[in-house]
C-alpha cells in the first residue's frame, strides 16, 4: 500500500474516533492533501469501516493477479521472442503468394 494512502487512513480513523462525520473528515483530507487526497468514496468507505470497528488501516488480503512477476520468467519469455523470431512470425502471417490452378 502506498504510504500516503496509509497516512490518510490514519487521519480518517482519528476523525472517526473523534465522532466527526464522513463529510467533515473528507473536507479535512482534501484541505491537507489537495490533489493527492483519497476520493470521496474512499474516505466515506474507510470512515464507515472505522466507525463499525475494524482497527487496521491496511488493505485486506485479496486474491488476484500479483503486482510483480518473477524477473526470470519475464526474461525467459522475452528471449523466446527475439527480434528475428518476431520478423519471421510477421512475414508468415502475411502469407506466401498463392498459385492458381
Amino acid at each position: 500500500m502506498e504510504k500516503r494512502n496509509q497516512e490518510q487512513r490514519v487521519a480518517i480513523k482519528f476523525c472517526a474516533k473523534l465522532g466527526e462525520t464522513a463529510s467533515e473528515t473528507y473536507a479535512k483530507i482534501v484541505k491537507v492533501y489537495g490533489d493527492s487526497a483519497l476520493s470521496r468514496a474512499q474516505v466515506f468507505r474507510w470512515h464507515k469501516e472505522f466507525k463499525e470497528g475494524p482497527e487496521s488501516v491496511e488493505d485486506e488480503a485479496r486474491s488476484g493477479r500479483p503486482q510483480r512477476i518473477c524477473s526470470t520468467g519475464a526474461n525467459r519469455k522475452s528471449s523466446l521472442l527475439s527480434p528475428s523470431t518476431r520478423k519471421i512470425a510477421k512475414t508468415s502471417q502475411q502469407g506466401a503468394p498463392r498459385h492458381r490452378s
